[in-house]
């Protein structure tokens, strides 16, 4: 789904099942330049025919190295004023491939430059939450401005309604066998009609926000609220959004939803999915954002690994996560854990060979898996809500002085990694659906 949070106006959503004939044709006709607003690179085709900037040429051999203009600052950052229409490519050559079309315009987030072409950070269609992704704009003679503004981390929010426009496109793509019921404190839309299904999304819906609370110590404000939607065919899913693979789900915090499918996925994969993604959406209640794409993910796998068919499951050591703990284990040019903490959106999980999300995930079950270091883990996620930075080395400082530094740390991992996680549970026991 390619819908930039500020790009529309609210409007009424129209009821699952009650579109058809002229009246879906009406409003996918209407939609279609929404959804077609923003393409992920990794996750959908290149925008289609769109508006190309009339932009100086550049001779790509001869461009200068990107200057990295401070990712990760905390204030001062160049940002741009981008015009409508403006065509978001791969690389800062005017022939590079256009990945996304910017239908309105903005002020976005410089992470790169060089000589007459912008590296700029925009809302992804999909992922984690409030997530970003990057890509390379072309200025036209003056038709950029440079802004220098402050970023903040937004704290703790309250859950969103839903967007109407995400559940009008649901709906179209659900079909006439699309419905709605309610899965915990969630709204499902879906074409699923398995009861076996439904049971199943209600018994991990339910008892997430306590979850999430005995496991990382922060509790979300608010009420829960969200649209799970759940599509029995994969194609189903690619299409709306617009992902032709790799993705078993995704998440729009901002936007109120997660989605998901069916497939031929056994029952346990389908929990453990959809587990994952309702903790993007707790995330943002709980912790504010954006967060670094290892925490957010890391956060994730911890309660969606150990779920089962029955329902939500404590953290014990690696359990649900040894696929993670081997493809870490198998490489010995993983990034140290400084570098793997400070990627940015479109560093992190950057290729096809990455262990991003598996270091991410070891990482977070490792801050749990023994008492001491959950404390200091707990105490850094209370801090990231409050305000504090979710750097490193803040992180560092609460672990105890026994895992002080870098070294110490990474260390005490690749042992615990090697170990087979012979480790105590990070919690009491959590009862299905309850906890």
């Amino acid at each position: 789904m390619n819908l930039r949070p500020s790009l529309h106006q609210p409007v009424e959503a129209p009821k699952l099942g009650s579109l058809s004939g002229s009246s879906l044709a009406s409003v996918w006709a209407g939609l279609v330049l929404i959804s077609a607003a923003l393409w992920c690179p990794a996750c959908g085709p290149a925008a289609s025919s769109p508006p190309t900037p009339d932009s100086p040429a550049v001779d790509a051999a001869a461009a200068p190295p990107v200057r990295q203009l401070g990712a990760r600052q905390s204030a001062g950052e160049l940002h741009l004023r981008v015009p409508a229409g403006t065509v978001v490519r791969s690389g800062p050559e005017p022939s590079a491939t256009a990945t996304a079309w910017l239908k309105e315009g903005g002020v976005f987030r410089v992470v790169g430059q060089v000589r007459g072409a912008y590296r700029i950070e925009f809302p992804a269609s999909s992922g984690a939450g409030d997530e970003t992704q990057e890509g390379w704009v072309r200025s036209a003679a003056g038709s950029f401005q440079e802004i220098r503004m402050t970023r903040t981390r937004l704290g703790p929010q309250m859950a969103p309604e839903p967007d109407p426009e995400v559940l009008a496109v649901a709906a179209e793509h659900l079909g006439s066998a699309g419905h709605e019921l309610p899965c915990g404190p969630y709204r499902l839309l879906t074409d699923v009609r398995a009861s076996e299904v439904i049971d199943l999304c209600a018994r991990i819906a339910a008892g997430l926000d306590d979850a999430y609370v005995e496991r990382f110590g922060v509790r979300p404000v608010g009420e829960p609220r969200g649209a799970i939607i759940l599509f029995r065919r994969l194609e189903a899913f690619r299409r709306f959004a617009a992902a032709p693979g790799g993705h078993a789900g995704h998440a729009l915090a901002s936007r109120g939803y997660l989605a998901l499918y069916l497939g031929d996925r056994p029952p346990r994969e389908l929990a453990t999915t959809l587990a994952h993604e309702l903790t993007h959406l707790v995330n943002r209640r709980a912790l504010g954002g954006p967060l670094p794409r290892w925490l957010s993910e890391g956060l994730a796998d911890a309660i969606g690994d150990p779920a089962t068919v029955d329902g939500l499951a404590p953290s014990v050591g690696l359990k649900g996560s040894e696929t993670a703990r081997r493809r870490v284990l198998e490489r010995s040019d993983l990034p140290d854990l400084r570098t793997l903490t400070a990627l940015g959106p479109g560093e992190f999980d950057a290729d096809a060979s990455s262990r991003d999300y598996e270091q991410g995930a070891v990482l977070v079950r490792f801050l749990l898996s023994d008492p001491e270091r959950r404390r200091g883990f707990q105490s850094f996620l209370r801090g990231v809500a409050s305000g504090k930075p979710a750097d490193f080395d803040t992180l560092l400082r609460l672990l105890g002085p026994r895992l002080e530094a870098a070294e110490e740390l990474e260390a005490a991992l690749r042992r615990w990694l090697e170990s087979g996680d012979r480790v105590r549970p990070s919690g009491p026991p959590v009862s299905p659906g309850a906890t």
